[in-house]
């Protein structure tokens, strides 16, 4: 028995019905069912691929609390599982992420970069960035980026994020190549994000991999290859890397790049899904309730459906509903 996955485009007349029921909870204002469309457009589940969509009802979503949408609005904006539909969100959309994850992103930096609990003044780090550390200038490139007591300057972000790059910095090798996959401070241009990519992607970094990967699934910026797309994500999937282990899961559910096996498809669905993934963790619960790839087991499906509802998944949550049904 085949199933469609979260990558492919295809859906069936019931799927559709169910999402136009989820479509009009979002547009009344239902923020889980707002981030549950964004997960839709996002990863073609029911519906078209669309990127822009997709960012559309996260941000819906985001702006009424939703953590998981806030979530993804930043991944969004740290990597390249989307096409340059972010933009359509126009400053609206960016300012409402400066003030979403200004913070955690920052702090989160300061602590890994400089060893601290609270952020080094602008100046000094423009003092450390000018004498070629590595580490601030990459920070100070944030900076610009967000606007965090500097004027925001997206130029001045690519320019810093360019001179950490070169002397191998690889979150900023990756950082800038996000920045020219969308043409943000610098002209959109593909083939240079694969380049920086590349460079991130030949010291290891995971999720460097997971956006070669996705370079390489969609032909832009190289020649459209499936197999090496599935190269990149096992690299990054083998690493941990949860996003990668659920775009690899669905490879092998629909064998795109590799050849068909439910049992590794279940296999490293489960190992994101156990990284509290919710699209994983949904994946999963279909796999033991459909008996796909994995002995049929309907009360571990309950268990995996039940940690992607807490979540806010609500196709998790119907399917809750009709499985409580029977008992």
């Amino acid at each position: 028995m085949e199933r469609n996955g979260n990558i492919s485009d295809f859906s069936s007349d019931s799927d559709d019905k169910n999402f136009q029921d989820l479509l009009a909870k979002a547009e009344q204002g239902d923020a889980t069912a707002q981030y549950n469309v964004g997960d839709c457009y996002r990863y073609g589940k029911r519906v078209q691929r669309d990127s822009a969509k997709a960012i559309h009802w996260y941000t819906k979503a985001a702006e009424q609390g939703n953590a998981n949408a806030q979530t993804q609005l930043h991944f969004l904006k740290s990597t390249t599982s989307v096409n340059a539909g972010v933009k359509k969100e126009g400053k609206s959309f960016i300012s409402f992420v400066v003030s979403i994850v200004l913070f955690i992103c920052l702090a989160c930096a300061y602590a890994f970069i400089f060893g601290m609990t609270a952020p080094v003044s602008s100046d000094d780090l423009l003092a450390k960035a000018t004498e070629g550390d590595a580490a601030a200038q990459y920070d100070l490139g944030w900076r610009y980026y967000f606007g965090e007591e500097v004027e925001q300057d997206y130029e001045k972000a690519v320019e810093w994020f360019t001179k950490a790059a070169e002397q191998g910095h690889t979150e900023a090798q990756t950082s800038l190549g996000v920045r020219y996959y969308f043409g943000e401070g610098v002209e959109q241009d593909y083939g240079k994000a694969v380049y920086w990519f590349t460079k991130a992607t030949e010291q290891g970094h995971a999720e460097a991999q997971t956006s070669l990967g996705w370079r390489y699934y969609f032909g832009e910026g190289v020649e459209q290859d499936y197999e090496k797309a599935v190269e990149w994500f096992t690299k990054a999937a083998e690493q941990g890397h949860a996003h990668a282990q659920y775009y690899l899961s669905d490879c092998y559910n629909n064998g795109i790049g590799v050849e068909q096996d439910y049992g590794k498809a279940v296999e490293w669905c489960m190992k994101s899904a156990e990284q509290s993934y919710v699209p994983a963790q949904t994946s999963l619960a279909s796999y033991y309730e459909d008996g796909i790839g994995v002995e049929q087991d309907e009360e571990k499906a309950i268990y995996w459906y039940t940690k992607s509802a807490e979540q806010g998944d609500t196709a998790a949550q119907d399917r809750l509903k009709d499985l409580s049904s029977r008992w």
